[in-house]
C-alpha cells in the first residue's frame, strides 16, 4: 500500500511549499486508467456533482444549478475540472493504469476577485497487497488535499458515492513516526560519509539549519501545552552513535541524548508532530512540504 514514507523528493514538485491534509481511501471500483475519453467523461462527472451540490455555474452545462433546482443564487462559477496524471520518479507502479493523479478544480466565487484553484493529489499503492484486486477496482489509497470551501468534502463525497469507496482522514500513529524518524536519521548519517552528497541532502535555506525537529503534547496544564526538541546534524550524529554502541531504538536515543542534556524526561509524552529540512508532518494529518 501506499505510504507517507514512499513521499520522497520526486514528489516534491507537486508538494513544495505548500500545505495538504492527509486522507485514505479504499479501492475504487470503476475508477482510473484513463483514456482520453474516460477521462472527460470523469471530469464531467466530477463538474456536475460540483456544480449542483456547490450551487456553482458550470459552464459546460446551459442552465445554472439555481435554475434548475430553484436555488435562490448561483454561488458562484465552476470554470476547470482537470484530472492529470503525475510523473513521479521510481514510484513504483503495481499496475500500469494506476498512476499518481492531480485533480484540478478551479471555481470563481461571486465577489472574489480572483479564482480559487483547488487540488486533490492521489497515490496509487506502492505494492500489490495480500489480497488481489479485480481489474475494475483501482487502489489509490492515499489522497492529499489543498481545498478551500469545502470542495474536499464534496470531492470525498463524489468518489464514495460514484466508485463505491471510502475516504476518511489519516491519522498519523506514533508508530509511523517512529519509523519516520528513524529513516530520516539513518539516512543522513549514510549520506553524510559521503562528501558530495551533503548539500543535497542538507538544504543551504537558513531555516533548514536544523536537521530534525520533534513536537510534543503536554497534558493536563495550561501554562505549557506542548514541547518542541531541535536536533542539529552533529547531534544527530551523536545519537547514530549512541544508538550503534548501545543497540538501542532511534526514539530511545534520542529520549536518553535529551534527557542527559536537558533532564527533560520526554518518553512519557506523546508525539504530535515532526519536522525536517523536507517536510513537517502532523499527528492529525497535515503534510507541510518546504
Amino acid at each position: 500500500m501506499a505510504s507517507i514514507e514512499a513521499l520522497d523528493a520526486g514528489s516534491l514538485p507537486y508538494l513544495v511549499n505548500k500545505t495538504y491534509k492527509l486522507y485514505r481511501c479504499s479501492p475504487l471500483f470503476g475508477f482510473g486508467g484513463f483514456d482520453p475519453r474516460r477521462r472527460r467523461r470523469t471530469e464531467a462527472s466530477l463538474r456536475r456533482y460540483l456544480a449542483i451540490h456547490m450551487n456553482l455555474h458550470n459552464s459546460d452545462e446551459p442552465d445554472p444549478p439555481a435554475q434548475a433546482f430553484g436555488r435562490s443564487q448561483v454561488r458562484g462559477e465552476l470554470t476547470k475540472v482537470e484530472i492529470q496524471t503525475m510523473t513521479i520518479p521510481e514510484w513504483p507502479l503495481v499496475r500500469p493504469q494506476w498512476k499518481p493523479l492531480d485533480i484540478s478544480i478551479t471555481i470563481q466565487l461571486k465577489g472574489k476577485p480572483t479564482p480559487n484553484t483547488h487540488n486533490v493529489l492521489m497515490f496509487p499503492a506502492i505494492t500489490p497487497g495480500k489480497a488481489q484486486l479485480p481489474d475494475e477496482f483501482a487502489c489509490y489509497p492515499l489522497v492529499l488535499m489543498k481545498t478551500t470551501h469545502g470542495v474536499g468534502e464534496f470531492v470525498g463525497t463524489w468518489l464514495c458515492k460514484c466508485f463505491d469507496s471510502y475516504l476518511g482522514p489519516l491519522h498519523i500513529s506514533n508508530k509511523t513516526f517512529e519509523t519516520l524518524v528513524e529513516a530520516w536519521t539513518h539516512g543522513l548519517y549514510d549520506s553524510l560519509e559521503t562528501a558530495d552528497l551533503v548539500e543535497a541532502t542538507i538544504p543551504s535555506r537558513p531555516y533548514n539549519y536544523q536537521s530534525l525537529e520533534l513536537t510534543y503534547s503536554v497534558p493536563n496544564l495550561e501554562e505549557i501545552t506542548a514541547i518542541s526538541v531541535s536536533i542539529r546534524k552533529e547531534e544527530l550524529m551523536k545519537i547514530v552513535g549512541i544508538i550503534r554502541a548501545n543497540r538501542m531504538t532511534t526514539m530511545q536515543a534520542i529520549h536518553h541524548y535529551v534527557f542527559r542534556n536537558t533532564r527533560l524526561n520526554i518518553s512519557s509524552l506523546v508525539l504530535t508532530r515532526i519536522g525536517t529540512p523536507v517536510a513537517y508532518l502532523s499527528t492529525d494529518g497535515k503534510l507541510k512540504v518546504n
